[in-house]
């Protein structure tokens, strides 16, 4: 029995486990034909039988219906018990449910008796086993005992059959709406570049007298929220982590290689990685311009940590070394106004200092 167990157990392929179980019992309680009807669900739910024969060809079955809970039927489709009968035809529940007064014709010869429910651990009966013999008395109770052993092994098999069937279904399932969640992904990220391009254009189109470089830097500015935008759609639509924000906004810039970047393993909101993009793309755009990156031997610090011990806050530090020297501007450019208005907030977490030495910048974002 152990080692039957342990054969059925390793089976997650409900078909075989079913034919396996019933192949074993025929054979061990000596019966001339066994079958297994038991039950499973669609993917709508819709509940229907099937059955496994041994012993006995599938066409000698074939043009007869499905059992019904008849009165022998009954107890072991409603998992009440066992049924062993030395003779079925001298039980009084024999050949009491028409149309038939007894076996109907061509069915194969049942004298000899044994069923057993098959019940899963939840007390749902998943099915029985049914065993014949045309000969009288063929079952004894050590038969019997042996067939309720295989069927309780048998309930483990198929419980871990249907587990593992749902598994498959659900990682199906999960594979398709992934498939369609990227296929939406691709046309959000194609649109939004569609869009992208006619603002541009439209900008062309509005302000003619503008002088060249007020076009790049707006086209500049419009790439770089495009660029964040197209983070969002290549990792979870409401956090980005940190890391990747810097990376995106920074890296039309890295061939300088003089961008030095390190800070804490933490992740933004959607809206903030957006704010936080344009920043760094203003920042980086005036050190090359006008900063620690417009000479060969400049250089950029950026770090961030977090703020508080709930982390629901992180600090971020620009500072800006070996370039020329840093005067004020004479008034906000879009950079700074940006970081004071957006990054700032209510407690006025944001500085920007023109030291000498070189440009610092601070500012908080919430997580």
């Amino acid at each position: 029995m152990h080692g039957l167990a342990q054969l059925i157990a390793s089976d997650l392929d409900l078909e075989r486990v079913v034919q396996t179980v019933t192949d074993v019992a025929t054979e061990a309680c000596g019966a001339q034909f066994g079958a297994f009807f038991y039950n499973i669900e669609n993917e709508r739910g819709e509940s229907y039988q099937l059955y496994t024969l041994s012993g006995a060809p599938r066409e000698a079955f074939e043009h007869f219906s499905l059992p019904r809970n008849t009165a022998i039927f009954e107890p072991t489709f409603r998992g009440a018990g066992v049924v062993r009968s030395d003779d079925i035809r001298a039980d009084p529940r024999y050949g009491q449910n028409p149309p038939y007064s007894g076996m109907p014709e061509g069915h194969l010869p049942v004298v000899s008796y044994l069923a057993v429910p098959v019940v899963s651990r939840s007390r749902k009966v998943l099915g029985g086993l049914f065993f014949a013999h045309e000969e009288r008395a063929m079952f004894d109770a050590e038969c019997e005992a042996f067939i309720v052993g295989i069927a309780a092994h048998a309930a483990i098999a198929i419980d871990n059959a249907h587990l593992h069937r749902e598994a498959q279904q659900e990682i199906e399932q999960r594979k398709s709406a992934e498939a369609k969640l990227e296929m939406l992904l691709g046309e959000v990220k194609h649109r939004y570049k569609n869009a992208v391009a006619t603002i541009q254009g439209i900008a062309a189109q509005s302000f003619p007298g503008a002088n060249r470089e007020a076009h790049e830097r707006f086209s500049s500015r419009l790439g770089a929220l495009g660029k964040a935008l197209d983070l969002l759609t290549t990792k979870d639509w409401d956090r980005i982590a940190v890391a990747d924000v810097v990376a995106r906004a920074l890296a039309p810039f890295e061939n300088l290689q003089r961008l030095n970047r390190s800070g804490v393993d933490a992740s933004v909101g959607a809206d903030n990685s957006l704010v936080l993009a344009l920043a760094l793309h203003e920042l980086a755009t005036n050190a090359i311009k006008y900063g620690a990156l417009s000479n060969a031997d400049g250089g950029v610090r950026i770090a961030w940590e977090f703020t508080d011990h709930e982390r629901t806050r992180i600090r971020f530090r620009w500072e800006e070394f070996g370039g020329p020297p840093v005067s004020p501007p004479s008034k906000a450019g879009f950079g700074t106004t940006l970081i004071d208005r957006a990054l700032g907030g209510a407690k006025g977490a944001a500085a920007v200092q023109f030291a000498p030495e070189g440009l610092r910048c601070s500012f908080e974002v919430p997580l």
